[in-house]
Order: structure tokens, then C-alpha cells, then sequence
């Protein structure tokens, strides 16, 4: 129950979000088919009001991506049983029920696994922004690295204004099969990637840095921290 009730708060605040910050989602949406110039800000008048916007459409991704990882029983990757043939899911209770990795959990427990997920998503989005912009204060190249920031920012916040609506309504309500639910998720996911993946290159390539350097900081700043910080989630749980 009480992670149902939290699927039912994500997808409120969502709705309100949507409402309260309806130029501020528009101009975030728009602005990842805007490759006009890495150096922009905030792609709405009021960077105030679009601050706050990111920030809140940041934490409810964080939350869909525990929810998620709970429902699925699983951390990162593909977090919905792509291909499994389960039909329409059971309750959350099957799911952590069935032996996993939340098996043995009681239904308050469950709920704070999820905001514990969300917590380490946020610890690791905080720790590859600090990374980037030590690197930025020792290569001198603050302004830029602010920018590749920003990127990341409005790339995450489009994710979640993508992926909130599904994954609370499939982890919540569950009206959909959870194979569908994962291609749905696993799409998004790939999109937006892409699209950031995109606007870095565009970036560095406008600023004449190294391709090299480009694919350096993918892989060490995006790809590796994930890679070694989710199997330790995993075993902590």
C-alpha cells in the first residue's frame, strides 16, 4: 500500500509540475532539438522559475527510477521485464515476493528502497558534477564545463518529464503489460540519450576540443561511475 500511495504522490506532483511549470517543460522539450549553440542558458526568460522546474522534474525522475527499480526488482539497466511473458504484472507484492533482491521486505520497507534508489541516483548525479567541475577549475575551462552541465541538466529533466507518467502509472495503478512498459522505457531512455550523447559532441566540437577528450569524459564521467556504483547499490540492498 504504502508504495502504491508513493506512485499515486509521484504522479501528482508530476501533474501539478506540469501545470505550474507548463512554459518552463515546453521550453526544456524544445531544447533538445536546439543544437544552436552550447553556450546558451536557460532556453525560457525566467532562469529562476526554470532552475526550479529542473529541480523538481529531476526528483521525480529520481523517484520513477526507484519505483522502478523496486517494481522490476532489479537496479539499472533494463529496469522492466523486457520480453518475460508475465502478462499484465502482479501487485508489488509478487514482485518482491518472488525472490529477489527486495525479497522479504514488508510493504513500508519497500517503499523507503525506493526513495533509497532514488537517493543513490541523486548522490551520483551530485558526484559527477563535482568531478566535472573540479575538472573545470584545473583546465580552466569553467565557462565550458558549466555549459555540458547544463546540457546534462536539461536532458535529465526531459527524461523525467517522459518517463515519470509511465513508470508511475505501470509501478501504481498497472494497467499495462510490464513488457510493454519496459520498450516504452527503454525508448525513452535511448532517445534522450542519444540526444545528449549529440549535444556534448556538438558542444566540443564548437569549442575545437579533441574528439578524443570527448570520448574520454563519456566513459569516464558518464559510463564508469554507473557501472561501478550500481552492483554496489545492488549489494547493499
Amino acid at each position: 500500500m504504502a508504495f502504491e500511495a508513493l506512485s499515486l504522490v509521484v504522479i501528482g506532483v508530476f501533474c501539478w509540475t506540469l501545470y505550474y511549470f507548463r512554459a518552463e517543460a515546453w521550453g526544456c522539450l524544445r531544447s533538445m532539438v536546439d543544437f544552436s549553440s552550447v553556450e546558451k542558458g536557460a532556453p525560457v526568460e525566467n532562469k529562476l522559475m526554470y532552475g526550479r522546474f529542473q529541480g523538481v522534474a529531476m526528483m521525480l525522475g529520481a523517484l520513477s527510477l526507484g519505483l522502478a527499480a523496486v517494481k522490476a526488482d532489479s537496479i539499472g539497466g533494463a529496469l522492466a521485464v523486457v520480453g518475460s511473458g508475465s502478462g499484465s504484472g502482479g501487485s508489488v507484492g509478487s514482485v518482491v515476493g518472488s525472490g529477489g533482491l527486495f525479497d522479504g521486505m514488508g510493504p513500508e520497507m519497500v517503499a523507503v528502497a525506493a526513495m533509497g534508489v532514488a537517493g543513490a541516483i541523486v548522490v551520483l548525479a551530485l558526484v559527477q558534477a563535482g568531478v566535472m567541475m573540479a575538472a573545470g577549475g584545473l583546465t580552466l575551462s569553467g565557462r565550458f564545463v558549466g555549459a555540458v552541465i547544463r546540457i546534462k541538466k536539461n536532458c535529465i529533466s526531459a527524461l523525467s518529464l517522459l518517463i515519470v507518467p509511465v513508470v508511475a502509472v505501470w509501478s501504481g495503478v498497472n494497467p499495462m503489460r510490464d513488457e510493454i512498459a519496459g520498450w516504452i522505457f527503454a525508448g525513452v531512455v535511448a532517445v534522450v540519450a542519444s540526444m545528449f550523447v549529440a549535444h556534448t559532441l556538438v558542444g566540443f566540437v564548437k569549442q575545437k576540443v579533441s574528439l578524443l577528450v570527448w570520448f574520454l569524459y563519456l566513459c569516464a564521467v558518464e559510463i564508469v561511475p554507473v557501472w561501478a556504483i550500481v552492483p554496489a547499490v545492488m549489494n547493499c540492498l
